[in-house]
């Protein structure tokens, strides 16, 4: 069994205390959203209902180019 290193990178951040979020996701998502499509489709909203929300979204443009 060979060993696997893979080089990630990191970033780190410092959120606010003042109800700061960040999203984390899969390629999958950024590829169909922009980051700012994808915090406003969100803001205010429970982590759960956040998450539900951008795929959502994502269906609705789907949706949208096959119409």
């Amino acid at each position: 069994m060979t060993d696997l290193a893979i080089d990630l990178p990191v970033l780190l951040v410092q959120l606010s205390n003042a109800g700061g979020r960040m999203i984390i996701a899969s390629d999958g998502i950024w590829d169909a959203l922009s980051s700012e499509v994808a915090a406003k489709s969100c803001r205010g909203l429970p982590a759960e209902l956040a998450a539900r929300q951008v795929v959502k979204v994502i269906y609705r443009q789907i949706e949208n180019m096959h119409a």
